[in-house]
């Protein structure tokens, strides 16, 4: 019997066993023949379709002619088996990840809490300690006061005080901004040969400073007007009811122009004159001085302070809430766009005609907003200590101005805040008002 062998064009034949396998040829198309039991298992595809050669699955051509064979397939991974790897690859390193934070995490537990450095001071020398608290001064018996008794005491300095020479005075009811709401109160204006206006500041004792703040002020600021420390004033005063005015100061100075700022003028006869120095101040009150035959000066620090507080312990004289209707600051209507500004409306683009808003106990106006005032003091920072009749000379360059001004935020315009400008400097937002004292040096 032969052996049977199949050929790919689709017949059969049985060759003589000597026949070795392999060789033998298919006489209709000349493919090489393939034992029967082998072509069971062969896929087609992997016949060349040139030649008839059999070949290997995994090959691209085949061996005897080179043709691309139908069975090749490139040995990459179906996409599933991708998505399988990158998933994998994913929960190692999450798993390698949170065993490394843990590891972290309780090394950082352990040395915090378990170890004691050798040498504290050299391992936390960068760190800051935060001061200690301050301790609030002890309440003064007789301050805070409200505004008739503000008007009280007024009353009764004026009684001890001759009038002055071509001075005249008047008795006027005033609705004055407090603490209390607003509060009807008679107030005596004095009136000097110049026809500026002036009022008793009565003597007594309060906290300077300030202990709590209002939100948005800096530390640098903080600084400034901390400690709060007890004053004891033991002379009345006369202080200007209001701001020198241009008017005023060209009697002084008839050339003096406060000029404008982006078209809005400040240079108006009842405006509060500005653009002068901490010098020209002081020169003006001296040429006053002469001229009335009485001390002119300006006001301390503590003086100006106490006659602003007209007896409130509180950020403003009228209580811990500003009010924007009450001084003229950087509102709504403000001429510079470039400070921050609040949403009240004062009705002023710059500096006001003075005595515009209301005044406080003692029937001073524009105490706060408007422009800044020069005070006689230099700069320099305050001691805990008490305090009497106090003037600061520290810093022969830098004047101290108080009130705030009218392109100045809310949290500026209080009672305690305090700023510096130069003894020479001349700003658009700064002016001054007076004091007038019996004794002979004016001190």
């Amino acid at each position: 019997m032969g052996v049977k062998y199949t050929c790919v064009c689709g017949r059969a034949f049985t060759v003589p066993p000597d026949v070795p396998a392999g060789t033998g040829k298919c006489p209709h198309c000349g493919a090489a023949l393939q034992l029967a039991e082998e072509a069971l298992s062969l896929d087609p595809k992997s016949v060349c379709p040139q030649c008839g050669t059999i070949c290997s699955p995994s090959t691209e051509r085949c061996a005897e002619c080179g043709a691309r064979l139908q069975s090749f397939r490139p040995s990459m991974p179906s996409p599933s088996t991708w998505a399988r790897s990158r998933l994998g690859i994913a929960v190692v390193l999450t798993t390698y990840g949170i065993v490394l934070l843990g590891v972290v995490s309780f090394n950082i537990w352990y040395f915090a809490y378990h170890t004691k450095p050798s040498r504290p001071n050299e391992m936390l020398k960068h760190v800051e300690t935060p001061p200690e608290p301050e301790a609030k001064p002890e309440p003064l018996p007789d301050w805070a006061f409200g505004p008739e008794e503000a008007n009280r005491r007024q009353k009764e300095a004026e009684a001890q005080l001759p009038l002055a020479d071509g001075w005249s005075k008047e008795t006027v009811e005033v609705a004055a901004a407090t603490p209390h709401a607003e509060r009807k109160l008679n107030v005596t204006y004095y009136t000097n040969s110049m026809g500026m206006r002036l009022v008793c500041i009565p003597p007594g004792q309060f906290v300077m400073g300030t202990i709590h703040f209002p939100k948005g002020m800096t530390g640098e600021f903080i600084g400034r007007e901390t400690p709060a420390h007890e004053v004891r004033l033991t002379k009345p005063v006369f202080m200007g009811a209001c701001e020198v005015t241009n008017a005023q100061f060209k009697h002084f100075h008839s050339e003096h122009q406060s000029g404008s700022y982006r078209n809005h003028r400040l240079d108006g006869p009842n405006q509060p004159v500005v653009r002068v120095s901490y010098r020209e101040a002081e020169e003006f009150c001296e040429w006053l001085s002469r001229r009335e035959e009485v001390a002119y000066r300006l006001p301390t620090e503590a003086e100006w302070e106490y006659a602003c507080r007209a007896g409130s312990s509180q950020l403003y004289p009228w209580g811990d809430g500003f009010d924007g209707i009450l001084c003229n600051h950087a509102d709504a209507s403000c001429a510079n766009r470039r400070t921050e500004r609040s949403i009240f409306n004062d009705r002023f683009s710059v500096s006001a005609p003075v005595g515009q808003y209301s005044p406080n106990a003692f029937g001073l106006y524009d105490m706060l907003g408007n422009v800044y005032e020069y005070c006689w003091d230099w700069y320099g920072s305050y001691g805990a200590e008490p305090q009497t009749d106090p003037r600061i000379v520290s810093s022969p360059t830098d004047a101290v101005v108080r009130g705030g001004s009218w392109q100045s935020r809310p949290v500026h315009v209080r009672s305690g805040f305090r700023a510096t400008a130069s003894v020479d400097g001349q700003e658009l937002s700064t002016g001054f008002r007076v004091v007038a004292v019996w004794s002979p040096d004016g001190k």
